[in-house]
């Protein structure tokens, strides 16, 4: 089977969010969708297991996604999407507010949407999480997709990403 044709689905770049007790952390994600249309609006996104975040978001029920723009530094991609934040404060030089209690990034998003926990489903490594959009921010920007993130600012997946493959 070849696992190349999975390169050509299109993905955004997203900073997913969290509050642990007063702590801000995150990680990178790819993986959004949206699932309905009308409100209530419900997407899911997918997690990896063993990520510091899903673990806060299993145990808080509240996350936000911030929709990261093509002028985003590979720094903050790589300081969210390249360590755990379960013993690193990755939100260090990152400009961010406290948004209904969640941590919104102030710079090169183009926007930012908050979440209640509806469910999450176990998919082998991963999970897929569904969330209830319950407020949001839009601001300016074209927002980043996958694509350019590899070919452009020449980033690389990380092997906890659902979009790692090991044939490349």
């Amino acid at each position: 089977m070849d696992l190349e044709v999975l390169s050509d689905i299109s993905y955004g770049l997203y900073a997913l969010t969290v509050n642990d007790n007063g702590r801000p952390t995150g990680c990178i994600i790819n993986t959004l969708i949206q699932i309905t249309s009308f409100e209530p609006i419900y997407m899911a996104i997918s997690l990896n297991k063993d990520s510091y975040t899903n673990e806060v978001i299993k145990r808080t029920k509240r996350y936000g996604i911030s929709i990261l723009s093509v002028n985003t530094p590979r720094e903050v991609i790589q300081r969210l999407g390249f360590s755990s934040g379960r013993n690193r404060d990755k939100m260090v030089g990152i400009e961010y507010e406290d948004y209904n209690g969640l941590p919104r990034i102030l710079e090169n998003c183009t926007g930012f949407m908050c979440f209640e926990l509806v469910d999450h489903i176990n998919v082998e490594t991963h999970d897929v999480i569904i969330g209830k959009l319950v407020d949001t921010c839009v601001t300016d920007g074209e927002p980043m997709t996958y694509k350019y993130y590899h070919e452009v600012i020449k980033g690389k997946a990380p092997k906890s990403a659902p979009t790692f493959l090991t044939n490349k």
